[in-house]
């Protein structure tokens, strides 16, 4: 039985690798052919195949999130205005696939093809931008620069949401660039991945970080997640490294 077991889950194995070899040749091929002014039509083909892919949890177990960058660029290639895709490409890439990198780069990229004053939902990338520079990469000066960022492009916004947003990017920036990052503020960080958490993954993923730099996370009665930050001054800890396979 545990031969067969053994056999199995290697035949399972070698067909995902099969599988990803496949799609990352077809992601490789989509970013080169013409689509004829329908741009926006293929984004939206490959962001159901993502979803497909992304969702598919035990071939991922067995092989990995390594084409989740991969499809987070062909996507945002072909259509920069399509925010959904950023805001679950972004922790996918962040989280799943180990490239914090990758998706600080390609929101950047990407920001210069979008007019924020017209798409105010877009400011919400410079905080992602901001998050994953903050807790993944060295010098939080850039992460300050994005928060600041975020900040300017909320103001030119005049709603409630919107005053909200650039109050609180400003207020990050400011600390960000007087203070050290510690278990506080990653925990602070990590719950605005949880509060914006496309699905329950994700959602997993931010709660252990939360728990492990000593925040505490439960639900209300009526269901509601709320987050305890770890208190002030508290003893500094090794960030955690979530498992990135």
């Amino acid at each position: 039985m545990a031969g067969s077991s053994t056999a199995l889950a290697r035949l399972l194995l070698a067909a995902g690798l099969q599988g990803q070899r496949l799609a990352a040749t077809q992601l490789a091929l989509l970013r080169q052919v013409p689509a004829w002014g329908f741009d926006n039509l293929l984004a939206d083909w490959v962001y159901l195949r993502f979803l497909q892919y992304h969702g598919s949890r035990g071939a991922r177990a067995a092989t990995g999130y390594d084409l989740n960058p991969q499809y987070f660029r062909a996507i945002v290639e072909r259509d920069p205005h399509f925010l959904a895709a950023y805001f679950y490409l972004s922790p996918a890439t962040s989280l799943f696939a180990g490239k914090p990198q990758t998706s600080v780069a390609l929101i950047g990229q990407r920001l210069q093809h979008i007019d924020t004053s017209r798409t105010p939902r877009a400011c919400y990338l410079w905080v992602y931008r901001g998050t994953d520079q903050m807790l993944f990469l060295p010098g939080q000066q850039a992460a300050a620069r994005s928060y600041r960022n975020a900040a300017r492009c909320a103001q030119q916004h005049d709603s409630a949401q919107m005053h909200q947003l650039a109050r609180s990017a400003r207020d990050t920036a400011r600390f960000l660039r007087t203070h050290p990052i510690g278990d506080r503020e990653r925990a602070n960080a990590w719950a605005g991945i949880l509060r914006r958490a496309p699905d329950g993954a994700t959602r997993q993923r931010a709660i252990r970080a939360i728990e492990r730099l000593g925040g505490e996370v439960t639900a209300t009665a009526g269901g509601q997640l709320e987050v305890q930050l770890p208190p002030r001054g508290a003893a500094q800890r090794q960030q955690p490294a979530e498992p990135r396979r």
